[in-house]
């Protein structure tokens, strides 16, 4: 049976594609939290497959979720730790190029171009600074995501997984 008027099926084309297109848009910025969650997950699952034989499967992935975490939030810690250390040895070099500067008689350098210079790097640290905070909420928002999808692929993965006729039993 024909339709009379092709005009509403290419109407119908157009709104599907309007509204797939805007799922798209709204939750394209979900899909790396997600997809790294489910990475993390998979190179996860066979420690949760061990310590579920002791434990609830809910109770196994809860586990190593947290475990996940505190690796990745101790990981964080020493590199950010490494590197406010490091930042007082970068001004110690500048300081020390600075009077280096100021002790030739005769400065290749004037001293308005090193300010202008310092002006400069210290706005910039303060743009990324500010911007860097803006985005905390955002981040938050992320790494919740990202832990929430660890612990649900670890829970349900197999049951979203397709299956794997290679496996016995048709497990993935």
């Amino acid at each position: 049976m024909a339709f009379e008027n092709p005009r509403y099926d290419i109407l119908a084309v157009i709104v599907i594609f309007l509204i797939l297109l805007t799922v798209f848009v709204v939750y394209f910025p979900l899909a790396s939290p997600i997809i790294l969650g489910m990475t993390l997950a998979m190179v996860l699952y066979p420690l949760h497959q061990r310590f579920s034989q002791r434990m609830k499967e809910s109770a196994s992935a809860t586990l190593i979720t947290l475990i996940a975490f505190l690796a990745i939030a101790i990981m964080l810690y020493f590199i950010v730790n490494i590197l406010l250390s490091g930042s007082s040895k970068v001004f110690q070099m500048i300081t020390t190029i600075i009077e280096w500067l100021g002790s030739m008689g005769n400065s290749p350098l004037p001293g308005v171009l090193i300010g202008t210079a310092l002006d400069t790097i210290v706005t910039t640290l303060k743009q990324f600074l500010i911007s860097l905070l803006v985005n905390i909420p955002a981040m938050v928002f992320f790494t919740f995501v990202f832990f929430l999808s660890v612990f649900l692929f670890l829970l349900k993965g197999p049951a979203v997984s397709p299956r794997n006729p290679g496996c016995p039993s048709g497990k993935a």
